[in-house]
């Protein structure tokens, strides 16, 4: 007899960990802006940018790295800035948002 094999594509629930945090700090004329992020491909190495945008919906990249799928990638990067950034985002490769969080006001405990 015959029987067909059914080849089912597995797809995995998330192909990304993203996570990113942004914080500020009122000093003076300036803002202190401190960013951390962890970005970890479950499949395939990917590159990724982290991204600002103001409060006029205007963009600056901050800083693109590598993730790699064995290890992910993890970075920090602090920011001296007159201009006032309202949201912290992690562009993937492809130019699509992988994740957007507000930027706010750090507490000081």
């Amino acid at each position: 007899g015959t029987f067909e094999t059914a080849s089912i594509a597995a797809q995995p629930v998330s192909k990304l960990t993203l996570t990113v945090q942004g914080e500020y700090t009122a000093e003076y004329d300036k803002y202190l802006y401190e960013f951390g992020w962890y970005v970890h491909p479950m499949i395939e190495d990917t590159t990724y940018t982290i991204r600002l945008v103001d409060e006029d919906g205007d963009t600056e990249d901050l800083y693109t790295g590598s993730a790699t799928a064995l290890d992910g990638d993890a970075g920090y990067e602090t920011l001296e800035s007159d201009i006032i950034y309202e949201y912290v985002q992690i562009i993937l490769e492809d130019g699509s948002l992988g994740l957007e969080v507000p930027i706010v006001e750090k507490i000081a405990y």
